[in-house]
């Protein structure tokens, strides 16, 4: 009994701690936008995916180099025959024996019953429809492909856990904004029920500033839940666990390139971006891989040396040694089509490549232009969105002005916060559209900026 309730103190004295917050929640660390961008680079799931896949094709390219190499095997057999073959086998060898002058020990069996084998085969390969060389020209084109697969995938992270943090700034300014907007509301709401006590105001008005702060509520715990999204996607991002939290430093406005440098040279840089360098590999890959189809219409040649000991009754190596070298020539001459179809189906997939990478070159290049629009326009929004909340605070002032004086009316005031409001919203997202807008200009133009 006494077990139980200690254990239940322990409990109840834990939830209190709890409650009461002596165990205080740990304080969100510090992040700022290039450490957030390092932190994805380092982390990220889907670029740690993307190194292996380098990894592996880095392999691929000694894999194709060991080719050249000669094979070595060693085989090793095991017979057994039944009686009766054994028997009519060493007939011969039988009356071999019997001869004069013949010794019996000079004379094997032809065969036994139980029989092993061991040989040691070296085979190089000197030519085989270039299919050594045309295996290296593939890997390597492999390799390079990931390569820049693996740095497209990189600035793709980089751009990710950029519009990550600025939708955290953004999202947390909004909220900031919506719980201003709360407390302005309880407080118009507390003087308005202390002016209908007096009779100066009705219980209509009253009851749109109760409305008003419902709605503002609700506006504040949307605002809450767009926060927490946009925390996780942060994490996720960075290949963090998604509860997370951090405390994000502001950022600097930028400003754009200069338009007509970028015009004329968009076309350059375009050919330079890994992406697309990533698809001229493919194309050198693609060739390769029509070249060794090509190579199975060629003859093969081989050097195969064999060093192999008598088989016998016993698995001991103490047989005749015997040993033997060969170049073996093979000229391949009709195996169903499958060759003709193999190269047609090559060449095909070259030619599908190759328009596939003119497709994404000007698919690339008219992204490039509309995130530079892009970029510009919300450059613009920036400076209108400033002049309205200029005009909306102003406005707010002197209605507020006029109500308090008994000259505006409960409509007029509350129009007049939710224009202010509005102009605010429209100010934060202008911002943080150019923020976005200028990641994304970076990463179509594979800009790789920490």
């Amino acid at each position: 009994m006494t077990t139980k309730v200690t254990r239940f103190g322990t409990v109840l004295c834990l939830m209190l701690c709890w409650t009461t917050g002596v165990f205080a929640q740990t304080p969100a660390k510090r992040l700022s936008l290039e450490q957030a961008v390092q932190m994805g680079v380092e982390h990220n799931l889907t670029l740690a995916a993307a190194r292996q896949t380098q990894q592996a094709s880095k392999w691929g390219v000694r894999k194709a180099y060991s080719n050249w190499l000669p094979t070595v095997e060693i085989n090793s057999g095991y017979t057994r025959l039944d009686g009766e073959t054994v028997r009519r086998a060493n007939i011969f060898t039988e009356i071999g024996k019997s001869f004069p002058g013949v010794d019996p020990k000079d004379i094997r069996p032809a065969a036994y019953k139980n029989a092993y084998s061991t040989s040691l085969t070296v085979i190089q390969p000197l030519y085989n429809g270039g299919a050594e060389y045309s295996s290296i020209r593939l890997s390597k084109a492999a390799h390079r492909a990931s390569k820049y697969s693996l740095e497209d995938t990189k600035q793709e992270v980089i751009v990710k856990v950029k519009k990550a943090y600025f939708n955290i700034l953004k999202a947390q300014e909004l909220l900031n904004l919506m719980e201003e907007s709360v407390e302005s509301t309880r407080r118009h709401l507390v003087n308005v029920r202390r002016m209908l006590e007096v009779g100066s105001r009705s219980k209509a008005d009253v009851l749109r500033w109760e409305v008003q702060l419902v709605q503002d509520e609700g506006n504040m715990l949307e605002a809450e839940n767009h926060l927490a999204i946009a925390i996780a996607a942060l994490n996720e991002a960075m290949g963090m666990e998604l509860e997370e939290n951090y405390e994000l430093l502001p950022i600097s406005e930028g400003s754009p390139r200069e338009g007509s440098l970028f015009q004329d040279q968009i076309v350059e840089i375009v050919q330079d971006h890994p992406a697309m360098r990533a698809m001229k590999a493919n194309v050198s890959l693609q060739r390769a891989q029509v070249r060794l189809a090509q190579g199975s219409f060629q003859p093969k040649v081989n050097l195969v040396y064999s060093y192999g000991w008598e088989k016998d009754d016993d698995i001991r190596l103490d047989g005749d040694r015997t040993w033997t070298t060969s170049v073996q020539v093979s000229f391949p001459l009709f195996n169903g089509f499958g060759n003709y179809s193999a190269v047609r189906k090559a060449k095909a997939e070259l030619r599908k490549t190759e328009e596939s990478a003119k497709g994404i070159q000007k698919g690339m290049e008219l992204q490039a232009k509309s995130a530079w629009l892009n970029l510009k326009a919300a450059q613009t929004r920036i400076g209108i969105a400033r002049k309205g909340v200029e005009l909306g605070e102003e406005n707010l002032r002197v209605v507020k002005n006029m109500y308090d004086a008994g000259l505006a009316s409960n409509i007029d005031f509350i129009d007049a916060q939710l224009a202010r409001n509005g102009v605010r919203v429209s100010a934060i997202n202008a911002l943080y559209d150019f923020c976005i807008a200028e990641a994304e200009l970076e990463r179509t133009l594979g800009v790789e900026n920490k």
